[in-house]
Formats: structure tokens, sequence, C-alpha cells
């Protein structure tokens, strides 16, 4: 992590924070039903973040290239809001719907999380 990385991200989450639209982040995982008894199976365990960004369409070429599915929607979450790295196996769930998580990745300065969602 560079010095720089840190700070970039505060000062977009302060300048963007404002416009931003409420979001969470539900990460889930998967525990035993019973640590004693691990072979009763398995349940999720959800935990869920707040955090604060917006969402995007994504572009014509990447649904025409195959990149994305033409439903696809981009969340975009400032980094700063969130605690947590986001992963493919949580969802998010923007304005009531719960979406599943198809990729994540940062921009160089990890001052966003650009998540490929899908319903």
């Amino acid at each position: 992590m560079t010095p720089l990385r840190g700070s970039i991200a505060r000062t977009v989450a302060r300048a963007l924070s404002p416009i931003a639209i409420p979001i969470t982040y539900k990460e889930v995982t998967q525990v035993p039903v019973d640590e004693a008894q691990p072979w009763l199976g398995m349940t999720e365990r959800v935990v869920r973040h707040a955090c604060r960004g917006w969402v995007e369409s994504f572009s014509r070429f990447e649904a025409a290239r195959s990149l994305v599915e033409a439903t696809d929607r981009k969340v975009i979450v400032l980094a700063d809001t969130l605690a947590v790295r986001p992963s493919e196996t949580g969802r998010v769930v923007v304005d009531g719907e719960s979406l599943s998580i198809a990729s994540v990745r940062s921009d160089p300065a990890r001052a966003t999380w650009e998540i490929q969602a899908r319903a």
C-alpha cells in the first residue's frame, strides 16, 4: 500500500459522499450449523455493512464484447465508507434490491470499489 492511497480515498469520499446514495454490502460466509457437530451441514452468516456510492450502466462496448451481461449494473462504492473489501460471495443492496456480485475491482488509489452486480 502506498502512502497516498489512504489520503486519496478519504479525499474522494469527502468530496462525493454528499451526493452518493446509501448502499448496503452484505458479507455472506458459510458457517457450520453446529461447530460441535459439523456433519449437520452449513448455513449462511450475513453481516451487513452500510456504505455510500452510486449506480451506473456498463458501456455498450462491454456488453457487446460479452464482458458483462446486458442487465448488469456497475455499483461504485466509496472505499472509505466500507470497512471491508467486497467479495464475489457477498451481495449489494441498492434501493431495496438485493444484487449478487459477479466481480469486484478497485481503482489504483483504492478510492472506490467497482462492483459488477446482477439481479
